[in-house]
């Protein structure tokens, strides 16, 4: 942990120091000479907001990094603008030393990215079928709450009872529900809320990497045996590397997590397969969206997954798309047989923000091609 933190001083001096740079240029504004110890002032003001940003779960870093992203980009257009004119611009120069466009940019995207994050949309998708299902099937697909990061109890039941409305066939909860930060009777509180969903056949759940809180072991709220019967309490089926056979037509496969198993190994999507009826709609449910190729090979007609949260901040979800095709971190992909949904997820991890993508959960329908 200590070697953690110290890479993350190394990484995160650069935005510290150009702070000191920052906050001496704001001051010339006022004043043209500075102290001794006026500079030591600054310097104190740099480390501290180098120290918090260091912390990666926090607001500090997201409020701190978007500031100096901003204020680069107009440091860079007003050196620009001077080199085009050869000489200098007084009235650009106080508005590149006041700091007033990345303060008000800064402001203004988190007050969208809080709002991305606390208003939750649907997403509807429809999937085609050759299979020989007896009737179209609705699901909700609702993944990445990390209760209660961003929801209260009062605001889930509102989507409760939205959700309910929608009158699905069944209702799968993707993983990573609750987190580390999350207490004993909040994790009581978000599967008694969510088991109040209506549905013909019932809730089902896989587990998320986050959902047994094992990144901060030493601080857990509750056991991974409480969380288990709680979800058995609220009649939530959760699928570990196991299937569950919705009305003789549609076979819903539930993959371990593949951070955290909770036998010596999960079971290769393969292994799942081996024995199950192909002629079935295969659904596989797996938290991270892993072996999308693979899959498609396999047999499988549809992959649900979250995790990604849809690149909650940007641009980290197009810089991963960029630096892998294959995979897919936001929405859906067709390949060959297999279609495969990633949703943002319904809430957000460590801190309120989203500029990535709008909270969400999925009515995804399925249709016998006619």
């Amino acid at each position: 942990m200590i070697s953690y933190y110290l890479m993350m001083v190394l990484l995160y001096s650069p935005v510290g120091l150009y702070y000191y740079y920052f906050f001496k240029r704001f001051y010339t504004l006022f004043k043209k000479e500075i102290t001794k110890y006026e500079k030591i002032l600054f310097a104190l003001i740099a480390l501290i907001i180098t120290v918090l940003g260091c912390y990666p779960f926090g607001v500090w870093i997201v409020i701190f990094t978007h500031f100096f992203v901003f204020s680069l980009i107009v440091d860079f257009y007003c050196l620009l603008e001077k080199k085009i004119r050869n000489k200098n611009n007084k009235k650009i120069e106080i508005l590149q030393k006041s700091g007033i466009i990345p303060f008000a940019t800064t402001i203004l995207i988190l007050i969208l990215a809080y709002f991305n994050m606390t208003n939750v949309v649907v997403k509807e998708y429809e999937i085609k079928t050759n299979k020989d299902i007896s009737s179209d099937y609705r699901i909700v697909f609702l993944s990445d709450l990390h209760y209660p990061t961003t929801m209260n109890k009062e605001k889930l039941e509102k989507y409760v009872k939205e959700i309910s409305r929608l009158k699905a066939d069944f209702i799968i909860l993707g993983g990573d529900i609750t987190d580390e930060n999350t207490t004993k009777k909040e994790m009581n509180d978000v599967y008694d809320t969510l088991g109040n969903i209506e549905s013909k056949y019932g809730i089902f759940f896989v587990y998320g990497n986050h959902d047994k809180a094992k990144y901060n072991s030493k601080e857990r709220k509750y056991t991974e045996e409480e969380l288990a019967k709680t979800l058995e309490e609220e009649n939530i089926i959760a699928l570990i590397d196991d299937y569950y056979i919705i009305n003789d037509d549609i076979i819903l496969i539930g993959r371990d997590d593949t951070d955290f198993p909770l036998s010596k190994r999960r079971k290769d999507s393969s292994e799942l397969i081996d024995n199950l009826d192909k002629d079935k709609f295969l659904l596989l449910i797996d938290h991270h969206p892993n072996d999308l190729y693979v899959n498609n090979t396999l047999g499988y007609d549809l992959q649900l997954s979250g995790h990604t949260h849809g690149g909650q901040i940007f641009p980290t979800g197009l810089l991963e798309q960029l630096f892998d095709s294959k995979k897919l971190i936001y929405g859906y992909r067709r390949i060959d047989d297999l279609s495969v949904i990633v949703t943002s997820g319904m809430g957000g991890w460590a801190y309120p923000f989203r500029t990535g993508n709008n909270s969400e959960y999925l009515l995804v329908t399925i249709k016998k091609s006619e």
